[in-house]
């Protein structure tokens, strides 16, 4: 196992000699829950292609239509390598770039200390598997990880998603928003039959194709790693019998899966499936607690959320780990603290010890506009950054201190497959330092910009919302319910 502080030398060494190499459009297939094959998820930030990839006719690439040997030798993969050879920062990679240049983790960084780490992939190796243009040597170059997002089958509507991301959304959005939507570059037209909506254009149907699965299987003699997606994966049927082969060919004990999930639903047969993996890590979307959580990700249950939290840490084998992922946003620009209380109380076993931060991991959302924490007015930012000092001072700062030096979480010793040392481990000083700069951070993104002209917006869908779901606002977000009837809107 290589030590921590060597996978960060190695990081800082590559960073050195070659900035915008990535190693993912070397070993990675990736396809969106749309079907689309993606030079990488994170491009979507790519206002120009959003990182889909075409052929040399100009067709998009599509899971259900397309080779994945030609899809891994793409003209927009191909031009990005030749960049990253060169030393040059493609526009395709916007979303790393900003990040990397504020030093925020990005996919990017992680990435290369996960190749190396885990796939035993660095640079070098990426180098001597491609030619100057950009195209890859498919002989040498095997896919090492899939990251595919299996349609937008989904038990949940959560506030901020969209029927792209979610089946349960159809007849909400048609009923009381639109009679169709976009999905990146392409349309999708919305039909109602018997009182029930369903897509004209059906593109988030193509996981039910078995070609991919196919080809899938056949580029995966030496696969390391699936990440999983959706909608909801755990509601795929296929998903299970593509896992199922994996085992009866041997071939399980040497993957890592991931997934993200939203915890409302663990089918034990998954769990049967899971424990014949080297490693599963579950990313469970948590962005509240209580009733904040069943507003926002309507119509979860935060009982049975608790619940199955609690069964999983208890009674799955060490090779499953999972941890809390949150979206912050207006409707928990404060509540989103709730998570850190609930899992100090809760002293879990092994949950969010494969997490890279204290508590959450967590990204900020930036669409819908309307939703985003700079969409709220300074009087109401000035709330959230009131209530999180008084985080800090009246509890987070109380329990950091009633802890010994050297304080280890329950989860610290867990026996697990992977469980190497965490930087907060023994060192609660360096807990809470580590914790108290992502709330600060959060804070520095609120405060970096000004978006409040959407804010009217804001109140407008959740009037809309509410009406459609029987749900009550104003009772659950007093501080923002009275600056809304203070100023009148």
């Amino acid at each position: 196992m290589i030590k921590p502080d060597a996978k960060e030398l190695y990081h800082k060494h590559i960073k050195e000699l070659n900035g915008s190499w990535c190693p993912v459009p070397w070993g990675q297939v990736s396809v969106h829950n749309s079907g689309e094959y993606r030079a990488c998820i994170q491009a979507r930030s790519c206002k120009k292609t959003k990182g889909i990839l075409k052929d040399n006719d100009g067709n998009i690439m599509r899971a259900d239509t397309h080779n994945i040997d030609d899809v891994r030798n793409a003209p927009l993969l191909k031009d990005v390598r030749k960049s990253m050879l060169n030393g040059v920062q493609h526009e395709m990679c916007v979303r790393c770039n900003r990040e990397d240049k504020n030093d925020v983790p990005s996919r990017r960084r992680n990435a290369i200390i996960e190749y190396y780490d885990k796939h035993n992939y660095d640079y070098w190796k990426a180098v001597s598997h491609c030619h100057d243009d950009g195209q890859l040597m498919l002989h040498e170059s095997d896919v090492l990880e899939y990251d595919i997002r299996l349609g937008n089958l989904c038990n949940l509507r959560c506030k901020m998603c969209h029927p792209s991301e979610s089946t349960q959304w159809y007849d909400e959005w048609f009923d009381t928003m639109f009679k169709g939507f976009k999905s990146d570059f392409t349309q999708v037209e919305m039909i109602k039959e018997k009182n029930k909506v369903k897509l004209k254009n059906d593109i988030y149907s193509w996981y039910e194709n078995s070609k991919f699965y196919e080809q899938m299987f056949d580029n995966s003699k030496n696969l390391r790693k699936i990440y999983l997606s959706g909608g909801e994966p755990t509601l795929v049927e296929n998903m299970y019998d593509l896992l199922q082969k994996f085992i009866d060919n041997d071939w399980a004990k040497d993957i890592e899966l991931e997934y993200n999930i939203n915890l409302t639903n663990i089918p034990r047969r998954a769990i049967e499936l899971w424990h014949h993996f080297k490693l599963v890590t579950l990313g469970g979307s948590i962005d509240a607690v209580g009733e904040h959580n069943n507003y926002i990700r309507y119509p979860s249950k935060w009982s049975k959320i608790d619940e199955n939290v609690k069964w999983l840490d208890q009674n799955t084998k060490s090779n499953i780990n999972f941890f809390c992922t949150s979206t912050w946003q207006i409707l928990n620009a404060t509540q989103i603290l709730d998570i850190a209380k609930w899992q100090i109380e809760n002293n879990f076993i092994k949950f969010n010890r494969m997490a890279n931060s204290v508590f959450f991991s967590m990204h900020s959302l930036s669409s819908p506009t309307y939703l985003n924490v700079k969409a709220l007015p300074q009087e109401l930012k000035e709330h959230v950054q009131q209530e999180f000092e008084k985080f800090d001072k009246e509890y987070f700062i109380p329990w950091i201190e009633s802890l010994p030096q050297d304080f280890e979480f329950k989860n610290t010793h867990y026996e697990a497959d992977w469980n190497g040392r965490q930087p907060w481990d023994g060192n609660r000083d360096h807990l809470y330092e580590k914790f108290k700069m992502r709330l600060d951070n959060m804070l520095k993104f609120m405060w970096a910009d000004d978006f409040s002209d959407h804010f009217p917006q804001f109140i407008k869908m959740m009037r809309t919302q509410d009406n459609y779901r029987k749900q009550d606002f104003e009772q659950l977000y007093p501080q923002i319910s009275m600056y809304v009837k203070k100023e009148g809107l």
